[in-house]
């Protein structure tokens, strides 16, 4: 599932889902952004878990539900590139550009 923006004065969330999670990435508290996996049958702040972290060297640009996996776009400043996650966040692989 594609991502659904919103936004509070202090911070942007987007939505992904999956059939028992909310994939939800933010700004708040990380510029870079941030990913947190939260169960559909708990949506309190308590039950979100960070999946995937922020990182000083590029800004998630896009993540996407795609089967069991997380599909990651990271935006470095000058080309961007996707990685491909399971639902916990672990790396599987980097993904090619097409040329």
């Amino acid at each position: 599932t594609r991502w659904r923006q919103l936004e509070t004065r202090d911070a942007k969330y987007y939505v992904a889902a999956s059939r028992t999670h909310i994939y939800l990435t933010t700004n708040e508290d990380a510029p870079n952004f941030r990913t947190f996996r939260v169960p559909f049958a708990d949506l309190s702040r308590n039950s979100w878990r960070e999946v995937i972290r922020e990182r000083d060297d590029a800004v998630i640009q896009d993540v996407v539900v795609s089967g069991p996996n997380l599909l990651v776009e990271w935006g470095t400043g000058g080309e961007n590139h996707v990685e491909a996650r399971n639902q916990d966040g672990v790396l599987l692989k980097k993904v090619a550009a097409p040329n």
